[in-house]
């Protein structure tokens, strides 16, 4: 006699998965104490849900719309980050031939390479003023320094001053914040300052932009961890959406006033739907985010939220507002109702 097996009903199912997953949320409650749940991302600021628990620690804000990108191809992680080096510091200079006849400007030709605290300039031809520290370099440039990679055709500066132009085939990365890009030409104003001319900008891969801002001018202050575009336009892949005479963004994880990352997602009820959010950093103990949507089918909405922390109480105020909700519970058609909701913790 042999026994066979059959396929559960899908309610019976449906409690069975119940089941084993209160008795799963149960022995972890009782035996789990002390244990730490492997993280899910390589920095530890996210952890993983464990199986069998109904309610998850919320997961920190995300506005970035595009996945972590890497590094540009030269980028050397073994180079100092204290810009403060670069006065008393010597210049290194690597070369296959070096022509020195005056000894004061010297010609180095073949994979040069030239390095002065967090400063590395490599080309294939540079031609160096030893008492001016002026430099020239000419061909597949590639420069890096404390929070900043660059690369161009042709670039020529002062060490000494922290000042530089390049142009001809340019890319950009901003190391903290993953903000890179084209541009034109590059102005290094000095250690701190930079200027960018018809320049496209995104946190998104590098070459693979899903959304970025297309400016005829892109100013960084790392100073300020803020970064200012004028004459801007916001694009969606190829689509122009919104366009701005003045915009200022962070460039880094400081905590200021001024818009975050935009995002893009998809759902069965709202269709895809892109956000831009604005954070206001009104105090030390309290700030707001206001956040405009757009739902392809059920039309704009504005949310917003507000945090505030005083001794002994905390508390956080959301609201969503949706103007003439185009959503029906049977066909997506055009309706007259208002859409709000509020919610305080």
């Amino acid at each position: 006699m042999t026994r066979t097996l059959r396929q559960l009903p899908p309610r019976r199912l449906l409690a069975v998965a119940a089941a084993m997953a209160l008795i799963s949320a149960q022995a972890d409650a009782s035996g789990g104490k002390g244990l730490k749940h492997p993280k899910s991302t390589l920095d530890g600021t996210e952890t993983v849900c464990p199986l069998g628990t109904f309610i998850c620690p919320p997961r920190p804000d995300n506005f970035a719309l595009c996945r972590p990108n890497a590094m540009l191809e030269f980028y050397d992680p073994s180079l100092p980050q204290n810009t403060d080096l670069r006065p008393t510091a010597k210049t290194f200079v690597q070369a296959e031939h070096v022509d020195s006849s005056n000894q004061t400007v010297y010609h180095l030709s073949g994979r040069v390479k030239m390095d002065r605290a967090d400063q590395q300039v490599q080309a294939d031809r540079i031609d160096y003023n030893d008492e001016t520290t002026d430099y020239d370099a000419r061909g597949d440039v590639r420069y890096q320094e404390a929070g900043e990679l660059l690369s161009a055709d042709h670039m020529k500066g002062n060490t000494n001053a922290n000042r530089g132009i390049a142009d001809g085939n340019l890319r950009f990365q901003m190391l903290l914040s993953h903000g890179n890009g084209t541009a034109d030409q590059a102005h290094m104003l000095d250690a701190q300052h930079s200027r960018y001319s018809r320049v496209a900008y995104s946190t998104c891969d590098i070459g693979h932009h899903l959304w970025e801002i297309r400016a005829k001018k892109l100013t960084i202050n790392k100073e300020t961890g803020r970064g200012v575009a004028r004459d801007a336009t916001m694009r969606l892949g190829h689509v122009p959406f919104l366009y701005l005479p003045y915009m200022s963004f962070p460039v880094d994880n400081r905590r200021m006033s001024g818009f975050l990352y935009p995002t893009f997602s998809h759902t069965t009820r709202g269709g895809y739907t892109f956000s831009i959010p604005y954070y206001l950093n009104l105090a030390p103990n309290y700030d707001a985010t206001l956040e405009p949507r757009m739902y392809s089918l059920r039309g704009p909405m504005l949310a917003g939220q507000a945090r505030y922390l005083f001794p002994g109480t905390s508390g956080q105020l959301d609201f969503e507002y949706l103007a003439k909700d185009r959503f029906d519970d049977t066909t997506l058609s055009p309706t007259a109702t208002d859409t709000w909701a509020v919610i305080a913790g």
